[in-house]
């Protein structure tokens, strides 16, 4: 029988559709079987979230709480440091989030985390289209401004670009270092959605106010948002 987490059992059955699936969505269309590469990166080719973590999403998944592929693989792979440790973040030792190779993978803290990040130099904001959380280029960025230099108002501009009217404010007036340099990072987006994905794996918000460095109040009102 599979080791599942106490609170969400699942049977043989589910437990071997669910690998299927997994293993299904590695390395897809490439002929390559994601255990012939042990030392290599296994790329997650099904869908992801906006920053590139792999989402599976079935029936199965609903009732362990588990929806991103590298949380799912350490779930398979590393069954015991996972249970342990469930209330951590996963983090990659390759620096590349659609992998999903349990060999790059260990649960940790957010201090961890953000060590990582500076001790690799992915803490630092990258300007233009090198920001890999970009909302506009560079292009973009200059032809908003243009387009307020010929009369066109903030909202007719956002309606075009799909964004809020104050972030066209923003870019045009060179507020927050928005220049024609610079990208937009969305950084609350960002947030919000890392929130409602510790939310959907059952993470006790105090828990989650503590990972991300937020308030309770946003986390409710997310979950709210959700219900």
């Amino acid at each position: 029988m599979p080791v599942a987490k106490k609170s969400n059992p699942i049977s043989t059955a589910q437990y071997e559709y669910l690998k299927e699936d997994f293993i299904a969505n590695i390395n897809k269309n490439t002929g390559i079987h994601p255990y012939e590469l042990a030392e290599n990166c296994w790329d997650w080719t099904g869908s992801k979230q906006h920053f590139g973590h792999g989402i599976i999403t079935n029936r199965v998944c609903n009732i362990l709480g588990i929806f991103t592929a590298h949380r799912l693989s350490m779930y398979f792979f590393k069954n015991a440091e996972f249970i342990e440790k469930e209330t951590l973040n996963v983090l990659h030792s390759c620096d590349r989030p659609q992998c999903v190779n349990p060999n790059h993978l260990r649960m940790g803290t957010n201090k961890e985390n953000v060590h990582d990040a500076h001790e690799r130099g992915r803490a630092a904001v990258l300007s233009g289209s090198e920001n890999n959380f970009a909302k506009f280029n560079d292009d973009q960025i200059k032809e908003i401004i243009e387009l307020r230099k010929q009369s066109k108002t903030y909202p007719e501009i956002a309606t075009r670009y799909g964004c809020s009217r104050r972030t066209i404010e923003q870019i045009c007036l060179g507020k927050k270092g928005y220049s024609d340099e610079v990208v937009v990072v969305n950084a609350r987006r960002r947030k919000d959605e890392e929130i409602r994905e510790l939310l959907r794996q059952g993470i006790h918000t105090r828990v989650i106010a503590e990972r991300l460095h937020t308030s309770s109040a946003t986390i409710v009102k997310i979950r709210k948002e959700m219900s």
